[in-house]
């Protein structure tokens, strides 16, 4: 009996330990398995786009499928200016360019991949500016020798027309014989003719009245006359003539200069000059330049011709004078057609023989004195729209050979130009396309610009084996080289650079250059 209890005992035991085991197995089966997301697979791995109307979904697989954050998903474009995603898991196209879309787990463990490509050809449509009209410089025109020429400047209106070709003619050849394609005109005997222009687009026409009067007459041959005095002067260019225009005015009438308490030049006749010389489109003033030996100071107008000859030879009225005009590089357009000092380089030339030219240029500026006061250092350029001030940071002498100073712009290479282009959005590119300006300044070398305007004293030379250069301007070229002007040239400013040849004979140029420090548009005048 006690066998049988025991043997009852423990199965009894026995039956409790399994009840026990069942029960924390079933406790066990009560607690989740939280099971997360270990790889997600993209419907596309990569994808070009041609069109930007193309839309393009992207689908994201990840497993195990029941994983806790498998619907918890987050998208993002490496550069949203290529290509973004929206809300719908759709790829837009934005740029040409190439981008990465990555989809990601919330906590950053797991990841996948797209590689975006927009290859769109974009054309852009630039819009026609059509011609308004056409205006000649002068009404009329009269020529004192037979074989003399002239080239009369004409405006499109607008500027920005797109069709600027012209062509000329003239009413009668034997008088006055005009190339049809560059508008030089010809005296070719005694009498009258008129020049037309007309514009390609629209047909639009100006004319200008010539009288071919000579001085001197050869006896029975009036055709085969004196070809012209002003080419012993050696200033002779296929635009220069001795003859005058009709319009009369006195090109004497300097005022006495004046600069308001903003440090601006008031004073300038100009809007009186380029009344009778529409070539007349600037006006320069170097303070306390005039010289005690009678030579007149730099402050009068300047003209600006179809090349840079010209007016080196003649007097704002076009008749011939020996030490010329000032002249503006026609290279500089934007000042003549808008007002506008827009290049990054604005060149003078002038002679230096005579009261009314650059001949002080060279004989103030590299004084001592004038340079010890600062406020000597400072160029004033005026045109129709715009005042402004120049700060000179550089007078040096150089061999007339050497034209480095002579560029007006330091533009990009045709790679680098495309290469910055690729990067702009359809927008930004169509800004450019129609802005004339925006493009010009997006194309300028920038550091090519500072390198040149700031290292000017390395670049000083002379010609070899140049007895004058040792005798005359070395001892001055010593000293314009170690003054210290305090001017420092920035990628985004714009210079000014005089040129002239040097007083003395020879192969050195004198060159000041300044910087723009101010600009305002133009103020009345009484």
């Amino acid at each position: 009996m006690q066998k049988y209890s025991k043997r009852v005992r423990f199965m009894a035991l026995i039956l409790c330990l399994i009840m026990a085991l069942g029960c924390f197995t079933a406790c066990g089966d009560n607690e989740p398995v939280e099971v997360r997301v270990k790889s997600i697979t993209l419907n596309l791995k990569e994808y070009t786009f041609t069109n930007y109307e193309t839309r393009v979904k992207l689908e994201a697989f990840a497993l195990p499928s029941d994983a806790v954050n498998a619907n918890n998903l987050v998208w993002e474009s490496a550069n949203v200016s290529v290509a973004t995603i929206n809300s719908e898991n759709e790829v837009i196209p934005m740029s040409n360019g190439k981008t990465v879309i990555t989809v990601t787990t919330e906590d950053g463990s797991v990841k996948a991949f797209c590689n975006i490509t927009v290859d769109v050809e974009e054309i852009v449509e630039v819009p026609t500016v059509p011609v308004e009209s056409v205006v000649l410089s002068s009404e009329s025109y009269t020529f004192e020798e037979i074989g003399a020429t002239v080239r009369i400047g004409e405006d499109i209106i607008p500027f920005s027309a797109t069709d600027k070709a012209v062509t000329w003619s003239s009413s009668d050849e034997s008088v006055a014989t005009v190339d049809p394609v560059t508008g030089t005109i010809t005296a070719v005997k005694k009498g009258t003719a008129i020049i037309t222009v007309t514009t390609n687009d629209g047909g639009f026409t100006d004319t200008c009245e010539i009288t071919v009067k000579p001085k001197q007459q050869t006896s029975g041959n009036e055709g085969s006359g004196n070809q012209g005095s002003q080419g012993s002067q050696g200033n002779q260019s296929t635009q220069g003539n001795t003859g005058t225009s009709t319009t009369k005015f006195n090109t004497k009438n300097i005022p006495a200069p004046k600069l308001d308490a903003a440090g601006f030049l008031v004073s300038d006749n100009l809007e009186y000059f380029n009344k009778y010389n529409k070539d007349c489109v600037a006006w320069l003033y170097i303070p306390n330049t005039k010289g005690s030996d009678g030579m007149g100071e730099i402050n009068f107008p300047t003209a600006q011709g179809t090349d840079n000859e010209f007016y080196l030879g003649v007097d704002l009225d076009k008749t011939w004078k020996d030490e010329g005009s000032v002249v503006l590089d026609c290279r500089n357009t934007s000042i003549r057609e808008t007002g506008e000092i827009s290049d990054k380089n604005t060149i003078f030339y002038g002679h230096a023989k005579g009261k009314t030219t650059f001949d002080r240029l060279e004989f103030a500026t590299r004084d001592a004195d004038w340079f010890a006061k600062e406020s000597n250092r400072y160029v004033y350029l005026n045109t129709l729209e715009y005042e402004t001030v120049w700060k000179v940071f550089a007078c040096y002498y150089t061999d007339s050979s050497q034209h480095y100073y002579l560029n007006t712009n330091w533009m990009l290479d045709t790679d680098t130009i495309n290469a910055k282009l690729a990067a702009l959005s359809s927008a930004e590119k169509l800004e450019l396309v129609l802005d004339e300006q925006k493009m010009h300044d997006f194309s300028i070398d920038k550091a090519s610009f500072v390198e040149f305007a700031n290292n000017w004293r390395s670049r000083i030379s002379a010609p070899e084996n140049d007895h004058e250069y040792e005798t005359t301007y070395k001892p001055y070229a010593s000293i314009l080289r170690n003054r210290d002007y305090g001017v420092t040239v920035g990628p985004d400013d714009q210079i000014l650079t005089l040129s002239t040849c040097s007083s003395h004979i020879g192969d050195m140029r004198y060159v000041v250059h300044a910087v723009l420090v101010q600009s305002r548009p133009r103020t009345d005048r009484d």
